[in-house]
């Protein structure tokens, strides 16, 4: 009985759903495990597969970390994303850095919105560059 790309992307999602921490190894040996079984060209479609299963899938945890120079938004920001995420989990932790000079950088599922004035500058910097 031949693997389906459905398959593979469930198998991914109980996988991703176990780790903790860095999911580079994981990823790395998923794409060797398609690679071993000559089904690299289905990575789009499982890709679609597991976006899925995370919209649908109720029991899914938006993880957020927030990095900030002054007051901590975690309450903030964990309340709002309460509201926008429907049933979903939130599992929010956040660490003081001094060196955003002020504001923060929040990372929700592993993209960064940097609303910090080190941001602000570096990008004010690159573009008078």
């Amino acid at each position: 009985m031949a693997v389906l790309a459905k398959d593979y992307a469930i198998a991914l999602c109980e996988q991703l759903e176990k780790q903790e921490g860095d999911f580079l190894d994981l990823g790395k040996n998923f794409i060797n495990l398609l690679k071993k079984h000559e089904r690299l060209e289905e990575l789009p479609v499982i890709v679609e597969y597991v976006k899925d299963y995370y919209k649908n899938n109720k029991a899914y945890v938006i993880e957020v970390f927030v990095e900030y120079a002054e007051v901590d938004p975690v309450l903030k920001i964990e309340k709002r994303l309460k509201d926008v995420a429907q049933d979903k989990k939130i599992k929010a932790r956040s660490q003081k850095n001094e060196d955003l000079i002020g504001g923060c950088r929040v990372v929700v599922d592993n993209v960064m919105y940097d609303a910090s004035l080190k941001g602000d500058l570096s990008k004010l910097r690159k573009k008078l560059s």
